[in-house]
């Protein structure tokens, strides 16, 4: 069966050293960086043609590496879409690279100052950085084994002033309740283990303005990329395999912001990409998450 892989994650977190190595297991090796040094293209432009690319490798048989960040659940979609019909035997594989920020970090900045990416730039990907999901319509979402996982010291959370006008509790507090809430409506267990993690990401996420109150931009995907860093720690998520008995969870704490944007148009697009379960389980979290403010 003909594959077609797409390496995702932060920069400096081992993509290209392990895609380049695939070449010799007959892969071919689409890379948006070693594009970029060759031409004067814009991002749309080499995306366009790794797109065209693939398509045509794809359709003669051979095996594909699409190496690039692919941080954004929607041009990883816009990807799929384009190949996905293309020829039936193909197989979708996410492969995922994961490794602590303090990490990446370090190694951003020992690469040659052309290679490096500004620290803005990197705050900037750790915010948006989506983690994979399979209804984006992969066939297979596997954690690469060089992955670094890291454990979370919750104890961070406590006492953490959230300093917002919406919250009076301390961040551990509001996890908490939220918890208990979950627990005393009997929803679902993975709402519950959601519910204890679900703001995680506020410890590194947290801007003040000028007026004093914190904002907490994308701390949602940066919580669930510090989950699943510590289910890797703890050993509960193995390396070099997939994540289906998580990915719920990943996915609660992932997008639990998308119900307080939610108009009728944008629930029923929610719907109709989510699904009906996961979406109740999302709007379970999201009364949880209310109700403990």
């Amino acid at each position: 069966m003909t594959e077609f892989i797409m390496t995702i994650g932060l920069p400096a977190s081992g993509k290209s050293t392990w895609a380049r190595s695939m070449q010799e297991k007959g892969y071919y090796w689409l890379s948006s960086d070693e594009i970029r040094k060759a031409t004067n293209c814009t991002n749309t432009q080499i995306f366009a043609a790794m797109n065209e690319t693939a398509k045509r490798l794809l359709l003669e048989g051979t095996n594909v590496i699409y190496d690039a960040t692919n941080l954004w659940r929607r041009y990883r979609m816009h990807t799929l879409n384009q190949l996905k019909g293309l020829v039936p035997s193909v197989h979708f594989h996410a492969e995922l690279f994961l490794a602590p920020y303090d990490t990446l970090l370090v190694r951003n900045s020992n690469r040659l100052a052309e290679a490096r990416v500004p620290y803005d730039v990197m705050d900037k990907f750790m915010r948006v950085f989506q983690l994979p999901q399979s209804f984006e319509g992969w066939d297979e979402i596997n954690i690469n084994k060089d992955s670094i996982g890291e454990w979370f010291n919750y104890d961070k959370c406590v006492g953490f002033n959230q300093l917002n006008p919406h919250h009076e509790l301390t961040l551990s507090q509001h996890m908490n309740k939220a918890y208990d809430i979950a627990k005393e409506k009997n929803f679902d267990a993975k709402v519950k283990v959601a519910a204890i993690f679900h703001d995680i990401g506020k410890v590194l996420t947290q801007t003040i303005d000028k007026d004093g109150v914190a904002h907490y931009y994308g701390h949602e995907n940066v919580g669930a990329y510090l989950f699943v860093l510590d289910l890797i720690h703890s050993g509960i998520l193995e390396l070099d395999s997939t994540y289906p008995d998580y990915e719920d969870i990943i996915f609660l704490i992932n997008y639990h912001m998308r119900p307080y944007q939610w108009t009728e148009k944008a629930y029923e697009k929610d719907l109709k990409l989510f699904g009906e379960r996961r979406t109740k389980m999302l709007k379970q979290l999201h009364y949880c998450d209310e109700a403990a403010h």
